[in-house]
């Protein structure tokens, strides 16, 4: 037993190396393995936001989630809640798995084949091995999770298809009684290694029983809508079909900036659709004096995307709003948008089920830290888009 014990902390640690040395902090990495399955449908604290894009502390918002120390020997603690985006998710998902001493619980549209998703497949199995009670959700619809399914089971994990006619496209990892990572994430090589990608974690008692609630729900009846509870301060947790509620009253409050960046806005024909309504209020945001900045995913594998990303864009551009695509040589699979000094990430395209029929997942958060990092991320990615 001391010996089985011995070799899983020593791969656990193996996986926690090579996933963190993997990660980057350029965003010129060319896609080289890009998701075939998309969901296009399923969908400035102060008047100079340049002023304020420096990170409140880089060893919390962009730490790679090695080792730290501070300068007395002591090891800080996790802040409350962290920017995770691109290559450091697998490092934050990672270390959080390996340090579970009671629970896990996982949905993921996409757990596919590649290093990385195997890294993150052996450290939940060796949780499961010395105790902890690991349970995964994944999209049935996906025929690619087949392989991760069938070795997550023989690992002994407790691992389901969600089986509903909705999509399973909440992305969400709860450890034990206080971490939570959720936004667009999947577990694929593209997501992991090269796309954008926006995600927040978080250290909160509160926040994690909100969505341990949602994953009960799904897990045990995943034909219903899930919804979270409340979250802790600070943050607004939100679930199926919530996401417009949410969103659409912070648009139309919108003081100072409103920066989006939004894989896939699907337009409906209908000007009474979610998708419509919130263009409508971007446009009517600008028009009221925001500076409104929209960056959008064009595609060169899925043409559905892109035509309505363009026809998004025309719609936004004739109303004034500023549009650019990011660069070709990158997938842009975030969905993140800052409003004020607010942040929101979560699952959702701007699509009719992303917005109606998915179980989706995500958060609205004011914390200066986040929204710093957030603007930097936002910044750095329309510098190099068109």
């Amino acid at each position: 037993m001391k010996y089985r014990n011995l070799i899983s902390i020593l791969f656990s640690l193996v996986f926690i190396f090579v996933a963190c040395s993997s990660n980057q902090d350029t965003y010129s990495e060319v896609n080289g393995g890009r998701d075939a399955w998309t969901d296009a449908d399923d969908g400035r604290a102060g008047p100079d936001v340049r002023d304020v894009y420096q990170p409140r502390d880089p060893g919390h918002t962009d730490r790679d989630h090695g080792n730290v120390t501070k300068d007395d020997g002591s090891t800080p603690q996790l802040p409350r809640m962290t920017f995770v985006y691109d290559g450091k998710y697998i490092g934050a998902a990672l270390k959080a798995i390996n340090a579970a001493k009671s629970r896990i619980m996982l949905t993921e549209l996409e757990f596919m084949q590649g290093d990385k998703p195997d890294y993150l497949r052996y450290a939940l199995v060796n949780a499961k091995n010395r105790g902890v009670d690991v349970r995964v959700l994944l999209e049935n619809s996906v025929s690619s999770n087949y392989h991760q399914y069938d070795a997550l089971k023989k690992g002994g994990v407790n691992v389901r298809y969600d089986g509903s006619s909705s999509h399973l496209h909440a992305k969400l990892l709860i450890v034990d009684g206080n971490i939570v990572l959720v936004g667009s994430t999947n577990f694929s090589q593209s997501s992991l290694k090269y796309n954008h990608e926006t995600d927040i974690e978080f250290n909160d008692s509160t926040t994690n029983a909100a969505f341990t609630r949602y994953f009960n729900a799904i897990w045990n009846q995943p034909t219903r809508d899930a919804e979270t509870g409340t979250c802790g301060s600070g943050i607004k947790c939100f679930g199926d079909g919530q996401y417009y509620d949410n969103v659409y009253p912070l648009l139309t409050a919108a003081r100072q900036r409103i920066d989006l960046i939004m894989y896939a806005i699907s337009q409906s024909t209908s000007s009474s659709s979610m998708q419509h309504k919130m263009c409508r209020a971007l446009i009517d945001a600008h028009k009221r004096g925001v500076d409104v900045r929209v960056i959008l995913e064009r595609l060169d594998y899925d043409q559905s995307v892109n035509h309505d990303n363009a026809t998004a864009a025309a719609m936004l551009k004739q109303g004034g709003v500023q549009v650019r695509f990011d660069p070709d040589d990158v997938t842009t699979h975030a969905k993140m948008l800052v409003v004020d000094n607010r942040v929101v990430v979560s699952t959702n395209n701007w699509s009719r089920t992303g917005l109606k029929y998915n179980h989706e997942a995500g958060v609205i958060v004011q914390d200066s830290g986040v929204t710093n990092a957030a603007l930097k991320y936002f910044q750095d990615l329309w510098s190099v888009s068109k």
